[in-house]
């Protein structure tokens, strides 16, 4: 159960906090678009899975059937590539 409710808060501060990064890109993309080569819809839906694959495989049912670390890898290593991306293109700007 605690596993649960930790893992439902990482849910939403994932949520809450790609929201806003990707706000924040959408809005230097549009100043600067030849600064910052992403593809942010890309980006946007592979985030969109990844929550939805928390919600389905690790929240949704009574006992998971993924190890969180499993489901975790490579969703990490995409949003770091992505803060990564943008600290570069704010290196750039400023």
């Amino acid at each position: 159960m605690q596993q649960r409710v930790r893992m439902r808060f990482l849910y939403h501060k994932i949520e809450l906090l790609s929201a806003t990064s990707f706000s924040i890109l959408q809005r230097q993309m549009t100043r600067h678009p030849e600064a910052l080569n992403l593809d942010l819809a890309r980006s946007q839906q592979v985030v969109r899975n990844f929550l939805l694959c928390i919600e389905q495989e690790l929240l949704g049912s009574e006992n998971p059937c993924i190890a969180a670390i499993r489901i975790l890898k490579k969703p990490q290593q995409l949003l770091l590539a992505l803060v990564d991306a943008s600290l570069n293109h704010l290196q750039l700007v400023h």
